[in-house]
């Protein structure tokens, strides 16, 4: 569903959507986002694409940002998608506004999505974004998920430095090209990236095996620049205890 069938909607200062639901036969019906509070808006989801002129300077393309909602009535999962797109749509002051974009229906939320152990210093807006793809590949919305991971590898990348370098792919070469990561990973976090894209601006559905992929992918990626030096030691003590015991 596109941007004429999905529109915000606030009510008491507070953010919903509304559109028709395929769930509730293609009723009207609110949808509320998920662990974000309306009043504050998403927590740091947003992405940025940003161009290089004939004279070196930087200048932003666009931005996008997205969340998973949900209807109030069926609990039927969607994700919203919309973009600030600066050549598009202004105020009276000249200030880009977002206009909503893509909206994806899925299955309806499942009772207990899996959860990945992350380490225990991984920023919330992080943790946010694996929890939202975590319930995406639950209720089986695997186009939804892969957006969802890209986000969060992203925003992983932005949160170790890799943000003021050009877009995504040329932020993944410098992690790779500064060793922050291996040539398997940096192969995978492109795919990652493509699948992400493919969701979000052709509409592709990703296999469930590369969903579960870019999954693993993202959890390596957190793994790598968030596990404490104290976690891993007493990770590597519980394994040479397992191997006493089996000897």
């Amino acid at each position: 569903m596109g941007s004429k069938s999905f529109r915000w909607v606030k009510s008491d200062n507070k953010l919903y959507f509304s559109g028709p639901c395929k769930g509730c036969a293609g009723k009207e019906s609110t949808f509320v986002p998920l662990y974000w509070d309306p009043d504050e808006g998403p927590p740091g989801n947003s992405a940025y694409e940003i161009d290089e002129d004939d004279e070196g300077n930087e200048h932003m393309l666009f931005e996008w940002d997205q969340c998973v909602i949900k209807c109030i009535k069926c609990k039927m999962l969607a994700i919203a998608f919309w973009v600030v797109d600066p050549s598009r749509e202004t105020d009276e002051k000249g200030k880009p506004q977002p206009f909503l974009r893509y909206a994806e229906l899925s299955h309806k939320e499942p009772n207990a999505p899996a959860r990945a152990a992350l380490p225990s210093s991984t920023p919330y807006e992080i943790t946010t974004l694996v929890r939202e793809a975590e319930t995406c590949v639950g209720a089986h919305a695997f186009r939804s998920a892969a957006a969802m991971f890209r986000a969060a590898m992203e925003e992983t990348l932005k949160f170790n430095g890799y943000d003021q370098s050009g877009n995504l792919e040329q932020r993944i070469k410098l992690a790779a090209s500064e060793r922050m990561l291996t040539i398997q990973l940096e192969t995978r976090a492109h795919k990652c990236r493509s699948l992400g894209n493919e969701s979000l601006h052709e509409g592709k559905a990703p296999s469930k095996e590369d969903v579960e992929d870019i999954y693993g992918l993202v959890l390596l990626l957190i793994e790598s620049f968030y596990r404490t030096r104290k976690e891993v030691v007493a990770e590597l003590r519980k394994l040479k205890r397992r191997v006493r015991r089996a000897k």
